[in-house]
């Protein structure tokens, strides 16, 4: 099975963000470590522009990949499958999708597609590369709309 949500330390991807203030960061796995089938990440995140770095826990098992509580991703990911998270609506359209960003084109990607409040507040796409992770967020709303995209991505 082709792993969306890479949890392994030293990778580092770069993302320009295409809406509101703008800017863009980077997302890096500090530490890795698995225990009884249980990934534990420590992750960063550090705007480009300058700023603090947020360090935060990123859980891997065999139900999903989780935030705290909240779900970023089911596994197995398979078309159809649906769940909430952080107030969105997602589900699985594709395990086939292509997608050019300016970091590359990667194929066989993972579509999710969301709904926040139930439409009411718009929606998107994430597109996940596998052995990458997340090669672009499009988001569409009432008053704004933006896209995040890899620019850059160090594989370990």
């Amino acid at each position: 099975m082709a792993d969306y949500f890479p949890l392994v330390e030293g990778l580092a991807l770069d993302y320009c963000v295409r809406w509101a203030a703008g800017g863009g960061y980077r997302f890096e796995v500090v530490s890795s470590a698995e225990a009884a089938g249980t990934v534990l990440a420590h992750c960063r995140r550090t705007p480009l522009a300058g700023g603090s770095p947020a360090d935060f826990t990123v859980r891997k098992d065999v139900r999903g990949v989780f935030l705290g509580r909240e779900l970023l991703l089911p596994l197995p990911p398979e078309p159809g499958r649906g769940w909430e998270s952080g107030g969105e609506s997602c589900r699985v359209e594709s395990l086939h999708a292509v997608k050019t960003v300016p970091a590359g084109t990667f194929r066989g990607c993972l579509r999710v597609v969301y709904l926040i409040a139930g439409g009411d507040g718009g929606g998107g796409e994430r597109i996940y590369a596998p052995g990458v992770g997340l090669v672009s967020d499009l988001f569409t709303g009432e008053s704004e709309s933006g896209e995040t995209v890899l620019t850059r991505a160090r594989l370990p």
